[in-house]
This record gives C-alpha cells, sequence and structure tokens, in this order.
C-alpha cells in the first residue's frame, strides 16, 4: 500500500471516530469507556488501511473468479518497464514537509522523555505525577492524600501507556488537527 493513501486514510478514520465520539460519547460520565473507545478508535483507525482490499465484494466481482484462466492470460500479457522518476514535485516536497514535522515531533518526545527523567531522579516541590510505576507527590501539597490516591488510578489503569501511544501516533499524524484533540482528551481523562 503507498504510504500517502496510508496516511490519509488513517487521518479520516481518525476523524470520522473523533465525530462520533464527539455526538455521543462526550458528555457520559463513564470514563473508562471513553477512554477504551478514544484507545481503540485511534487503534482501528491504524488497521483499516492494512484491511486486504480483496475482501471488499465489489472487487471480488471485478475479479472473475470462475474463470482463473483469463486472469493468467491477463497476467502473462503485463509488460514490465524499468521505473521512471515521474514523481512529482509538490509530491516530493509535501513527503519532506511531512518527514521534517515527524522528525521535529520525535525529537520533542525525547526532550520531554529526557525533562521526565531528570524529574524522577530530581522531584520537585510542588509537583504530583505518575509514570508507568513511578509515582511522586509533593506531600505539602494541599489534598496530597487525595491527590496520592489519584496518581495510584493512573498506575493501576497503565495511563502512561495511553499517552505514549497518543504521543507516537501524534508524531505520524502531527498535521491533523484531531489528533490533539485525542491527546487532550487522554491528558485529562481519569
Amino acid at each position: 500500500m503507498n504510504w500517502i493513501i496510508y496516511i490519509l486514510v488513517v487521518n479520516s478514520s481518525l476523524l470520522l471516530f473523533y465525530l462520533l465520539y464527539k455526538l455521543l460519547l462526550e458528555k457520559e460520565t463513564f470514563f473508562r469507556l471513553n477512554r477504551y473507545y478514544l484507545i481503540t478508535a485511534a487503534m482501528s483507525a491504524m488497521l483499516i488501511p492494512l484491511i486486504p482490499q480483496d475482501w471488499l465484494p465489489l472487487q471480488k466481482d471485478l475479479l472473475n473468479e470462475n474463470n482463473p484462466r483469463e486472469i493468467l492470460i491477463m497476467l502473462s500479457e503485463v509488460s514490465v518497464s524499468p521505473l521512471k522518476s515521474n514523481t512529482p514535485v509538490w509530491i516530493s516536497f509535501a513527503l519532506s514537509i511531512y518527514l521534517a514535522g515527524g522528525i521535529f515531533f520525535t525529537l520533542k518526545l525525547f526532550r520531554r522523555l529526557i525533562q521526565l527523567r531528570k524529574i524522577i531522579s530530581e522531584p520537585l516541590s510542588g509537583v504530583a505525577f505518575s509514570f508507568f510505576s513511578f509515582k511522586c507527590v509533593d506531600r505539602r501539597l494541599v489534598g496530597a492524600a487525595i491527590i496520592d490516591r489519584h496518581e495510584e488510578v493512573h498506575i493501576r489503569h497503565l495511563h502512561s501507556a495511553d499517552i505514549i501511544f497518543f504521543e507516537i501516533l501524534a508524531i505520524m499524524c502531527w498535521f491533523n488537527p484531531v489528533i490533539y484533540a485525542y491527546k487532550k482528551y487522554d491528558s485529562t481523562g481519569p
């Protein structure tokens, strides 16, 4: 499959799934259901373009499965010629911009992970967060016990894995504004 088509289908699917979320689930208070929906929707958006196209009924009708001999005759008439680089300049330019954005957001993610590692090794005062099984809650914070229980929930539900997943998806789909809505919900969800 062509990479450009894959990216376009993924981003279109993300948009469609997010619109369904906005229409049906956003106002629901079942946070776990919302979280599972958004994660499943994002994963589905990445898998949908990988579904073999010959599963589609219309395409099966186009290939006459009752007569494989016709297919062999058609294949024998195919000529092979060397590939020519007929890639339009705008596609090369768009690909360059896409890759530059991907590299930028990858470096940004690595920078944030390095900063997180530094904060984990030297916790700051007034800070409360969790990352996978690590938890840091400044006991001097107002409501520290409640914050501590909240961070325990994040650890139990592997919320950090969700965040990393959406960060990686955002690297791939950095130009799609919908991905930032997915990330915003994920960072504010329970």
